[in-house]
């Protein structure tokens, strides 16, 4: 055994020493956790509603609370939480959602959250529209004859 050798395989213990911890700190069940954390703090129901509202605010003022009532009714927010904490746990690391946790449960946090039902209502509108043009045009180059209106689909 030479001194080099020796150094390296101490040099690789050391940094599988330093790695462990952080690995362990970002198991599945320490990420579902701080998932559930996150839920907390944004609070699903909240901002489901908060969109719901915005995107009533759409329609004619006669419509707007039936409408609000209706999506909220029909909304399984248990559902919409759990699809949320998975997409989570494979998207982020533990300390990215603990970091949004702490930014969410900000004031600044808190704002954003009150007004991000608002901003999608504002938004999803021109990204619907523009991604259904791309998709025109792509079908148009491709020379198929594009889909059915909605009103004619089965």
């Amino acid at each position: 055994m030479t001194m080099a050798w020796v150094r390296g395989v101490l040099t690789a213990l050391a940094l599988v020493a330093v790695a462990m911890p952080a690995a362990a700190q970002d198991s599945q069940a320490d990420r579902v956790a701080a998932a559930k954390e996150l839920l907390k703090v944004q609070r699903m129901d909240t901002m489901m509603n908060e969109m719901a509202t915005a995107i009533a605010e759409t329609l004619p003022p006669a419509e707007r609370e039936p409408f609000r009532q209706m999506l909220m009714e029909d909304l399984d927010i248990a559902t919409l939480e759990s699809a949320a904490t998975n997409a989570m746990v494979k998207t982020f690391t533990t300390g990215e959602i603990r970091a949004m946790a702490r930014f969410y449960g900000s004031p600044e946090g808190q704002s954003i959250q009150r007004k991000m039902g608002t901003y999608m209502a504002e938004v999803m509108p021109i990204l619907q529209a523009a991604t259904m043009k791309a998709a025109q045009r792509y079908i148009e180059r491709r020379g198929a004859p594009p889909p059915p209106p909605p009103s004619q689909r089965r």
